[in-house]
């Protein structure tokens, strides 16, 4: 270790100004980092930096070394320096990987059961193949896919161990799998624990596996899911007897955390567009001693005021397919118009797996346009202020969204709206609307994710209805569609300049997000979106582009961006800007 004369001089407390790490060729600097416990400097300068401690410094040294032994290369060293200026000292890290070590050969063995094609299968997951680099993470999973695949057989008190063998000379290793399948396991009785107001049948009515079934370790988490899933239970456990230390019966134990039965909560956010946005809730749960919630909210913004009373029955039919009647009442002040509505809508939603939604509903709306504040031109003469519209229709959806996360680096969001509005549901108005949308991040390093976001809308009038009325048509700009423009500035305008919608939408948006911290994004993006009457016309998009910033808060991710128009000569004028600010909004 090379070290400064001056170092020990120090009273005072030294903080870190810069790391640099060097040395990764193939190996990843960034996960690098991660096994690090001496904490980086800060993007931003308003951060304070961190305090300068050389015996953890010391400790990465050898997690660094570590890293590198994982990743095939068991000769790695790492080194540092330290230059020190008043107070503050940059760290130099060097790390030599060495040459890697390859796979040379993978054996496996079963010591307790003579089944051939048990082994065939152990054999077809292993994922160290004879000629690559070694690595621990694959040797890792491998030996995980073989207690997983064993306990789907029932095999609960299985076991896989490996050894490698290194080489240093060769520079090769061998591995040697060990498995022991142990007794074939068969599920025992189910007891539950710890309920007061639920009832024992609305909890084993979710169990997924009965008395007898073979032991498979996927159908307690199963279990756990749906039983948390009715919203009753703050927790949820599954436990098993220790299958290692158990026969070939296993008994299975639920315990739960009642939530309180009725529980408030109170919300706030912001948007450059609707500005304060507050909202609050009341929930009761266990509505009528069965397992259904009655949910009363209501959120005001400068936009929209809302109060919504929703029944939710989670299994209607069988355990995937839920029931919600909701009763919701709305006034919509926006710059076109002004609409106050009463909605009614009953739901069936079925989930199909853990990411994938679908629903059919059919709702009744009464519209009343107290304010229209466009020109009433030719296109809108259907819509008339103070006259009661009359709207009954059916929603068919599906939602996909494998996202978790407020920042997320992979992942995926889908929807599809289709909504068929007809007299003969006893509407006065017919139409036929679609909304199609879907956002996919894709991590491209451990630093840079790419966002994109695809949307397209119509909606089309049908039977002796020429016109949708305004309060229905579609609309485009602003801080959650295209960026650099107004909201809903995008499309048809009066004379006066105020949005009048349109029948068909598209949008796209293309955003480089780069990792600054664990909670904080550097984003640039690129929006393109239209509105038109008549029909989708690519050439006609217009463009918005610009930058902002993401930081994942606990009350949700706080967003800044500023925007600027793109004009038809493809020129950015940057004195013509916008600037969005959200608190509680995702891309």
């Amino acid at each position: 270790m090379l070290f400064s004369s001056l170092s020990v001089a120090y009273s005072q407390e030294c903080t870190i100004q810069k790391i640099s790490l060097k040395g990764f060729r193939q190996t990843s600097s960034g996960a690098a980092k991660k096994v690090m416990l001496t904490e980086f400097p800060s993007f931003f300068f308003w951060n304070k930096n961190p305090v300068f401690n050389e015996t953890v410094l010391r400790q990465d040294m050898q997690s660094l070394k570590a890293y590198c032994n994982n990743e095939g290369f068991f000769d790695a060293v790492a080194d540092y320096t330290l230059k020190y200026k008043s107070n503050s000292v940059a760290i130099a890290i060097v790390v030599n990987e060495g040459l890697p070590y390859y796979v040379e050969s993978v054996t496996a063995a079963i010591s307790d059961n003579p089944s051939n094609a048990i082994l065939n299968a152990l054999t077809n997951k292993i994922t160290l193949k004879s000629g690559e680099i070694f690595e621990t993470g694959q040797f890792d999973k491998t030996r995980k896919e073989f207690t997983e695949y064993l306990k789907l057989l029932g095999y609960g008190s299985c076991s896989a161990d490996g050894k490698v063998i290194i080489d240093r000379k060769a520079h090769t290793v061998s591995i040697i799998f060990s498995v022991r399948t142990g007794p074939l396991q068969f599920f025992g009785g189910t007891t539950v624990k710890n309920n007061s107001y639920v009832k024992y049948e609305h909890i084993i009515m979710e169990v997924t596996f009965k008395e007898g079934d073979k032991f498979a370790a996927e159908e307690l988490e199963k279990t756990r899911q749906n039983i948390y899933g009715l919203n009753l239970f703050g927790s949820v456990t599954v436990n098993p007897e220790t299958p290692e230390n158990a026969g070939s019966i296993i008994p299975v134990e639920i315990s739960v955390t009642e939530k309180k039965k009725r529980s408030i909560k109170i919300g706030i956010g912001y948007g450059t567009e609707d500005n304060f946005r507050t909202q609050g809730s009341w929930t009761r749960y266990y509505l009528s001693n069965k397992p259904r919630t009655l949910v009363l909210s209501a959120k005001n913004t400068s936009i929209l005021s809302n109060f919504t009373a929703s029944i939710a029955q989670p299994f209607f039919i069988n355990r995937k397919t839920g029931l919600t009647g909701t009763l919701a009442i709305d006034r919509e002040d926006i710059t076109s118009y002004t609409n106050e509505k009463l909605t009614v809508i009953a739901k069936v939603d079925r989930k199909y797996s853990g990411f994938l939604n679908v629903f059919t509903a059919y709702s009744l709306e009464i519209d009343r346009p107290v304010n229209i504040k466009v020109d009433i031109s030719e296109e809108l003469k259907a819509t008339l202020p103070e006259k009661v519209y009359l709207i009954s229709g059916l929603l068919f959806g599906a939602s996909y969204n494998s996202i978790k996360t407020l920042l997320p680096q992979n992942g995926v969001i889908y929807s599809l709206l289709f909504e068929p509005v007809s007299y003969l549901l006893g509407s006065e108005v017919d139409y036929i609307k679609g909304v199609a949308e879907g956002h996919n991040f894709v991590k491209l390093n451990d630093n840079i994710v790419v966002a994109a976001r695809l949307k397209y809308g119509f909606i089309l009038p049908q039977r002796e209805t020429t016109q949708v009325p305004i309060f229905k048509r579609l609309f485009s700009g602003g801080g959650s569609s295209v960026r650099g423009y107004g909201f809903h500035e995008i499309g048809p305008l009066d004379v006066y300049g105020t949005p009048l919608g349109g029948n068909y939408l598209f949008e796209y948006s293309v955003e480089l997000q780069q990792h600054l911290s664990e909670h904080s994004n550097l984003i640039v993006f690129v929006d393109a979106g239209e509105v038109y009457n008549t029909g989708y016309i690519a050439s006609g998009l217009k463009y918005g582009t610009g930058l902002g910033i993401r930081y994942a808060t606990p009350i949700g991710p706080l967003g800044f961006d500023i925007g600027f128009p793109v004009r038809s000569e493809n020129s950015i004028d940057l004195n013509e800007y916008r600037l969005y600010f959200s608190l509680g909004k995702v891309f």
